[in-house]
């Protein structure tokens, strides 16, 4: 008789790691989703923002980026032009790591800027 809590408590076990399992693959999912439609919104504006990095953007002579506007820029684009393209769970995630999601935005339009000739 006593093996049945042990099953009872074994089957509690396997129903708790499977709704962590499942939360934590549905918080994946929604991270790589928020990341696909940055990635567009920076995709749809990559022209404007290449071309205000290449304005703003200046190294100092030991090569380290100095640019305070540029990063003013970045923060403009999250708060003006994605709040259109992503919902109220996607902009508190977005501002949640905020830090994380302009440096990819930076990273990105850098990697614009090094593929079109007139920046190289």
């Amino acid at each position: 008789m006593q093996s049945a809590p042990v099953i009872f408590l074994a089957a509690g076990v396997a129903a708790l790691a499977c709704a962590v399992a499942t939360m934590l693959l549905a918080q994946r999912r929604a991270a790589r989703r928020l990341l696909r439609k940055l990635e567009c919104a920076v995709d749809d504006h990559i022209d404007r923002l290449v071309r205000v990095r290449a304005e703003w953007v200046r190294f100092d002579e030991d090569g380290r980026l100095h640019s305070p506007q540029w990063e003013r820029e970045i923060g403009r684009f999250l708060d003006g032009e994605l709040p259109a393209v992503l919902d109220a769970r996607d902009l508190r995630r977005l501002e949640a790591d905020r830090a994380r999601f302009v440096r990819l935005i930076a990273d990105r339009v850098a990697a614009g800027a090094a593929r079109h000739p007139y920046y190289r």
